[in-house]
């Protein structure tokens, strides 16, 4: 037998707004699944401890697959993909061994003051020198660009019209899946994103990295007719730098 009872109840009205997530919006039904103590002990104690907690004797029971095109994980490295894939939505990866030992995972957050290089409040002496970024893995590169269809009653429009795509892959990194080698291919944002990878070979710290993009945009702003602010581009550096970190494309100690 089953250690969980499936059973359909409706949920009283003055109780739906706590737990809307649960309940049907057209009728006020549920599904509700309980577990016995003798079956499921610990899963048993979390339920009623965010009892004791929040006064809601019940959490959301819900499919684990937050990979786009990818069925429910069924082993423990595809839960820690779909975890770490989660962006940030999910806070906590608990696992449960057949023994009863149990793990719990955290995603690390990037660290920007120590990308940088930190700063005591005190005296505004440098604490701690800027990171040395990291790639995670050899990176794959591909490009390929596409001609739109101008339109041919505007005399001004006679140029052709491109938009140019450029995608990596990265095999080593925690998020590939060798399974489905054609859907691990990421798009960059553009060349900036492309280049400041290219950077992070684990050998040049980010103030280095930055002092090279601040000369390439005072050149830039020298040599040509157009506004380049350089606080600016770094500022799209340091966004690029924390969205290759989150997709787990490069790090730093």
């Amino acid at each position: 037998m089953s250690p969980y009872m499936s059973i359909t109840a409706y949920v009283h009205e003055n109780k739906r707004r706590y737990i809307p997530a649960v309940t049907h919006i057209a009728d006020g039904s549920s599904r509700l699944q309980t577990v016995r103590e003798r079956d499921e002990p610990l899963y048993h104690r979390l339920i009623s401890s965010f009892y004791e907690k929040t006064g809601i004797p019940m959490v959301l029971n819900t499919s684990f697959n937050t990979l786009k095109g990818e069925p429910i994980v069924e082993t423990p490295k595809d839960a820690i993909r779909s975890f770490l894939s989660s962006m940030g939505a999910l806070d906590w990866l608990v696992f449960v061994a057949p023994n009863r030992k149990g793990y719990i995972l955290k995603r690390k957050r990037a660290n920007l003051p120590k990308l940088l290089g930190e700063v005591s409040a005190k005296d505004y002496e440098m604490k701690n020198s800027a990171a040395i970024p990291k790639r995670t893995g050899d990176v794959y590169f591909r490009s390929s660009f596409q001609l739109l269809q101008t339109d041919t009653n505007n005399e001004d429009d006679e140029s052709e019209n491109k938009q140019a795509t450029t995608e990596i892959r990265m095999p080593s990194r925690p998020t590939h899946d060798p399974r489905n080698e054609d859907g691990q291919w990421f798009e960059l944002l553009d060349e900036l994103e492309g280049e400041v990878l290219s950077l992070c070979d684990g050998t040049v710290p980010m103030d280095d990295i930055m002092a090279y993009f601040a000369s390439v945009a005072s050149d830039t702003e020298s040599n040509s007719n157009d506004e380049n602010d350089p606080d600016e581009l770094l500022q799209n550096v340091i966004y690029r730098m924390l969205r290759l970190y989150e997709n787990s494309f490069i790090h730093w100690d």
